[in-house]
């Protein structure tokens, strides 16, 4: 994964990222969770390279942009604690949309506060966790815009 990303013109790009994610709950078609045994060290691995992405992203997203961070898990790793790292590395110039007034019909979760232990930035709580229907699987979802 690259450390840094070049843009030719950084005052022209919003970004949506779906990195790599474990799939740890899942659903199938009918709606019903999959529940996959969570490998720890798995995990670890593909947090740390969603976050060197993330930070990346970040770095590249023009002032004012958007950057929509999604992933298909409910690992907290992998959600939550990427998007409260992000805040506690960039805090002065992010602000988490709240977006849940514009998920219609679809079943939200509230986002993981704490994990193991860990209070995460306040920000995290406009983050979404969508509940998985026959239609669709379960995910996370977070609109973070950069100030100008």
């Amino acid at each position: 994964l690259p450390k840094k990303i070049y843009i030719a013109d950084k005052n022209n790009i919003d970004i949506c990222i779906m990195p790599p994610a474990d799939g740890y709950a899942i659903s199938d078609m009918n709606g019903r969770i999959k529940t996959i045994r969570r490998n720890e060290r798995k995990i670890k691995e593909t947090a740390y390279k969603q976050r060197q992405l993330l930070f990346a992203v970040w770095q590249a997203l023009k002032p004012g942009g958007i950057l929509v961070y999604s992933t298909c898990t409910f690992a907290p790793e992998e959600n939550e604690v990427q998007v409260s790292k992000l805040l506690e590395r960039f805090g002065d110039t992010i602000k988490i949309e709240n977006i849940s007034s514009v998920l219609f019909g679809l079943k939200t979760l509230p986002p993981v506060l704490e994990w193991k232990g860990k209070k995460l930035h306040a920000g995290v709580k406009n983050a979404l966790r969508i509940f998985p229907t026959s239609g669709i699987e379960g995910f996370f979802v977070a609109k973070i815009t950069k100030a100008l």
